[in-house]
C-alpha cells in the first residue's frame, strides 16, 4: 500500500499550489514548504513548513515519514546568472542529500523542457545540471524527472497576457512565424505527477505535453485564443533586435531593483525555434485537455 504522506517544495507557486490542492483533494497527506508563512493556504488540510531548504533541521522535519518528495522550488528569473545555479543546482544537491539521509523512497524533480538545450541560457543550463546530479542518487532512491513545456491555467500570469492582447485585437509575438512550442494544462500536469507517485516510471527524463504532436505556432495559439474569446485578432511579430533591446533594460532593472523575466539571458530561450516535447508515455496517465478546452477553463468559460 502506498504511503500517502507527500512533501512538496515550491508549494505556493503556480504549479505547486495547484498540485498541493489536487493531491489534498485526492486523499494525500500533503506537506508544503514555503519561505514565507504569508503565502500558505488551506491550512486545515495542508501541513506547512517555513524556512530555507538548506536548513537541515527544518527540512528533515518536513520530509519525516514521507515516501515521496516532489521538488518544484527553483528560480525562473534571477538578479544575476549565478543565482540560477545556486538555487536550481546547488540547493537541489543539498536538499536531495537530506532526502538520502532520511531514506526517501521516491524523488520527483520538476525540471523544464528548457533543460534539453542547456547551452541556450543560464536557466536551462542550471536545470540540466540539476538533472545530471540527481542521476548519481539513483542507487539510493527512485528518481523521476519531469520536463514540462509551457504550463498554463487559471491564475497563470503569462497566459493572461496573451488573453489581454487578444481582447485588444493585437498580439505582439516574439520569435518567428516558424517557432513552435508544446503546452500543457496545469490540471493535466498535476494528474501526471500523481501518476508518477502511483506508478514506477523508468525513464531518466520524461517530456510530456497535451498530446499535440509538433506543438503549436504563434498563429495557432492566437487563433485558439481569439476563437475562445470571440474576438478578431492579428499578430505582429516582434523583431529580434527589439527583444534584445528590451532584454538589456530587463537585465539592468533586475540587477538594480528586483528580478524580472525578460532579460538578456532569457532572450535566446524566447527566440529558440522549437520547444517541442517528445511526449513520453506515463503509466496510467493521458492528457485530458486540448488547447481549446484548456483556454476555456483558464478563462472560466467551460
Amino acid at each position: 500500500m502506498i504511503n500517502r504522506n507527500i512533501a512538496i517544495t515550491g508549494a505556493t507557486g503556480f504549479l505547486g499550489k495547484n498540485l498541493t490542492l489536487n493531491l489534498s483533494k485526492n486523499g494525500f497527506n500533503v506537506r508544503g514548504f514555503s519561505r514565507s508563512e504569508k503565502r500558505s493556504f488551506n491550512r486545515n488540510s495542508v501541513l506547512w513548513f517555513y524556512g530555507k531548504l538548506d536548513d537541515k533541521k527544518i527540512t528533515s522535519s518536513f520530509i519525516e515519514n514521507c515516501e515521496t518528495v516532489i521538488h518544484i522550488a527553483g528560480l525562473t528569473k534571477a538578479r544575476k546568472p549565478s543565482d540560477f545555479y545556486k538555487v536550481n543546482r546547488d540547493l537541489t544537491r543539498q536538499f536531495i542529500e537530506i532526502c538520502k539521509d532520511k531514506k526517501i523512497k521516491r524523488f520527483i524533480y520538476i525540471s523544464s523542457l528548457a533543460a534539453k538545450e542547456p547551452g541556450i541560457s543560464h536557466y536551462s543550463s542550471s536545470k540540466k545540471q540539476a538533472e545530471e546530479l540527481l542521476d548519481c542518487y539513483r542507487p539510493f532512491m527512485e528518481i523521476i524527472i519531469l520536463r514540462p513545456p509551457v504550463i498554463y491555467g487559471p491564475g497563470d500570469k503569462e497566459a493572461s497576457i496573451l488573453f489581454r492582447m487578444t481582447l485588444m485585437g493585437i498580439v505582439f509575438a516574439p520569435g518567428g512565424r516558424d517557432n513552435r512550442v508544446s503546452m500543457i494544462y496545469v490540471e493535466d500536469l498535476c494528474e501526471a505527477i500523481e501518476a508518477c507517485i502511483n506508478k514506477n516510471q523508468i525513464n531518466y527524463s520524461i517530456e510530456i505535453d497535451d498530446g499535440k504532436d509538433g506543438g503549436y505556432s504563434w498563429a495557432e495559439l492566437v487563433e485558439t485564443a481569439a476563437n475562445v474569446l470571440n474576438k478578431k485578432t492579428r499578430i505582429v511579430y516582434v523583431p529580434d533586435l527589439i527583444l534584445w533591446f528590451l532584454g538589456f533594460f530587463g537585465s539592468l532593472y533586475s540587477f538594480i531593483f528586483s528580478p524580472v523575466m525578460l532579460t538578456l539571458h532569457k532572450v535566446p530561450e524566447i527566440l529558440h525555434k522549437e520547444w517541442v516535447s517528445k511526449g513520453h508515455k506515463i503509466k496510467g496517465w493521458k492528457s485530458k485537455n486540448s488547447i481549446n478546452e484548456g483556454f476555456k477553463k483558464t478563462l472560466n468559460l467551460s
